[in-house]
């Protein structure tokens, strides 16, 4: 993925049709562009997750249906093997309050990046945090939107 994006992705230039990509179009990171002269592969927005490029904004809108998609999939299991009472069920009710609570603990979780610049060099840092602060859009007690 990388060397694709180094080579094709990087430039904006469509991938050629080989035989290697099927997978990756399989998987959905790679789509068939037929607006380009001769019609080639890009990057989908999932593909660029891989490498990087995808803006925080954009991965939030990809994230959030595959979370939700995967919370109704484990109560629909939990819920059938209820019906049918199936031996599997606590299994299937474990399962159902795992995903909950780990879905819960990154909605209470707030994503930040810094960016400093410090004697010409330039530092990025990525974090989560549960601060009432940064939630209510203040940090270090400046509001960041008048």
């Amino acid at each position: 993925m990388q060397k694709l994006w180094q080579s094709f992705g990087v430039y904006d230039w469509g991938i050629p049709h080989l035989p290697e990509l099927k997978p990756l179009i399989k998987a959905k990171v790679l789509q068939k562009n037929v607006y380009l002269q001769p019609p080639a592969y890009e990057f989908t927005a999932l593909g660029k997750i891989p490498v990087g490029t995808l803006p925080l904004h954009e991965f939030n809108q990809i994230q959030e249906p595959l979370l939700l998609a995967k919370l109704t999939e484990l109560s629909r299991q939990a819920e059938l093997a209820q019906v049918i009472k199936s031996l599997n069920l606590a299994e299937r009710l474990v399962d159902l309050r795992l995903y909950r609570a780990q879905l819960a603990s990154i909605l209470l979780h707030n994503l930040y990046y810094l960016r400093i610049e410090v004697d010409g060099l330039i530092l990025h840092k990525i974090g989560v945090t549960k601060r009432y602060a940064l939630r209510a859009g203040y940090a270090n007690n400046y509001p960041t939107h008048p």
